[in-house]
C-alpha cells in the first residue's frame, strides 16, 4: 500500500479501527494527517479538526521500537487520541506509528503544541504512566530543561 505525504509539517498516520496487540494491513482504515494547526481525518468522509477549537486532548500511545523483520510491528507505536472539542462533540482517533520518522514527525508537532499552550496530556499504554514527547524515562535534568524550554509547569513523568 502506498504511503500518502502531507506537505509540510504533517504526519500520516494510518486510522485504526481496532487496537489489538499485531495491527496487520487489514486493519487500516484511513489516513490521519496531523500538522501544527489540524488533525484531518480521512477514511472516505474527510474531517478536520482544528487545534485551537480543541477544549483538552489526552493521548495514549505505545513505546515504539520499530519492526520485527516480518510484516508486523514490535512495540508498535499504536495510539490515540482523545479530543474534546471547545463546543463539547468528542473524538477518539486511533493510530499507529510505522517508523521512526513518524515519531520524529509527532514528536516535532507535539513541541509546537506544548509551546502553544494546546492542552494536552500524554500517557503510555498500557502502565497509563505520564510521558512527555512519547517518553518517560527522561533524567531529571533533561525533563527539567525541556519542561522549561515547552514551558510546562507541574509535570511528574
Amino acid at each position: 500500500m502506498g504511503r500518502d505525504h502531507v506537505i509540510g509539517m504533517g504526519l500520516p498516520l494510518y486510522i485504526r479501527k481496532l487496537l489489538p496487540d499485531w495491527p496487520r494491513a487489514k486493519d487500516k482504515a484511513g489516513v490521519l494527517h496531523i500538522s501544527a494547526q489540524e488533525i484531518k481525518v480521512d477514511s472516505g468522509n474527510t474531517q478536520t479538526i482544528g487545534i485551537d477549537e480543541i477544549e483538552k486532548m489526552e493521548i495514549l500511545s505505545d513505546h515504539y521500537s520499530g519492526y520485527d523483520g516480518k510484516d508486523r510491528i514490535t512495540h508498535h507505536g499504536m495510539g490515540m487520541f482523545m479530543i474534546k472539542m471547545n463546543n463539547g462533540e468528542e473524538y477518539n482517533i486511533k493510530c499507529l506509528l510505522e517508523n521512526p520518522e513518524d515519531k520524529a514527525s509527532l514528536g516535532a508537532i507535539l513541541r509546537q503544541w506544548y509551546k502553544e499552550k494546546i492542552p494536552l496530556k500524554e500517557y503510555l499504554v498500557p502502565q497509563h504512566t505520564r510521558a512527555l514527547l512519547m517518553e518517560d524515562n527522561w533524567k531529571y535534568e533533561e525533563l527539567q530543561e525541556l519542561k522549561k524550554e515547552l514551558g510546562i509547569e507541574g509535570l511528574v513523568v
